[in-house]
């Protein structure tokens, strides 16, 4: 099945360069060699995904603790071997949301799936609305300062998380689902916009923000497509502050959100449309008492 919410989106892409951090391909951290993870931020080991991670096993409030099995992030699920997707069944998932763009989709394929089970694929492209623009300047040759790219990505998280609260708060509504989960999501690298997802989720439930910014760290460093010659002759200085995660971003979309809504948790009532009620179905869904 396949379904796609109504989503704000930008201009037109119609080139490469327009696809904007969504060219930050796989991540290049190598899986572990074998069994499943069971530490909090671990990733799954596949072969053609290393960013898959269940966001259980953290402290959230009163004393709980969030529930395994029930959410993961990743990165692109396109490339999944035969051997991942026996893995991949294992987890059961009912809903995966995808947060690439079109031509996303179309450069790297959809997302490889368990043919046998009945996955619910929901559709919600984040385009940030500058991406396209800095890579342009990128490839003008008008970015001299690695500092500038650092000051984009930073600008860029808190813009995301206030321009696509739409998106986020479709993702809310589909883990509430009836058997809306075990739900899956991800973008192209994992780190960006699905980092922005679970900050948002985990917080939601209160998580502390250390354990909110540890989660966020634990991606691996993006790359570029190799088949792709677009960065040739750009000083890979300039580039680097786009493949990894930097704390910096994360707290920059949090200070966003105090700044134009007062505090998070009216941003998560306005923005999110995460009410009192909403927000206890989310405990009951995502947390349970910690043994022992």
């Amino acid at each position: 099945m396949h379904a796609r919410f109504p989503h704000g989106r930008g201009p037109a892409l119609p080139s490469l360069a327009a696809i904007g951090v969504g060219l930050l391909w796989a991540c290049s951290g190598p899986p572990e060699p074998s069994g499943h993870a069971k530490a909090p931020d671990a990733p799954l080991p596949l072969a053609g995904a290393h960013n898959l991670r269940d966001l259980g096993g953290h402290p959230a409030a009163d004393g709980l603790r969030i529930r395994r099995g029930v959410v993961y992030r990743s990165d692109a699920l396109s490339h999944l071997t035969d051997a991942d997707l026996r893995r991949v069944a294992d987890l059961g998932l009912r809903t995966v949301v995808d947060f690439r763009i079109d031509q996303e989709i179309e450069l790297e394929g959809p997302d490889r799936l368990p043919e046998e089970q009945d996955i619910l694929r929901v559709s919600l492209p984040i385009n940030p609305a500058d991406s396209a623009g800095y890579l342009e300047r990128l490839l003008a040759g008008q970015v001299e300062e690695a500092a500038e790219t650092t000051e984009y990505m930073t600008d860029l998280y808190a813009t995301t998380a206030l321009d696509h609260a739409r998106e986020y708060r479709a993702l809310v509504d589909a883990a509430l689902e009836p058997d809306g989960t075990p739900l899956l999501f991800h973008c192209t690298a994992g780190k960006d916009r699905a980092g922005i997802a679970s900050a948002l989720l985990l917080r939601l439930v209160g998580a502390p923000m250390e354990v909110i910014e540890a989660n966020y760290l634990a991606s691996p460093a993006a790359r570029l497509p190799e088949d792709v010659e677009l960065f040739n002759g750009i000083d890979p200085a300039l580039l680097e502050p786009m493949l990894g995660v930097d704390v910096a971003y994360l707290r920059a979309a949090f200070a966003k959100i105090d700044l134009a809504y007062g505090s998070f948790d009216a941003y998560a009532e306005t923005a999110l449309g995460v009410d009192a009620d909403k927000r206890r179905r989310l405990m009951q869904l995502l947390t349970e008492p910690i043994e022992g």
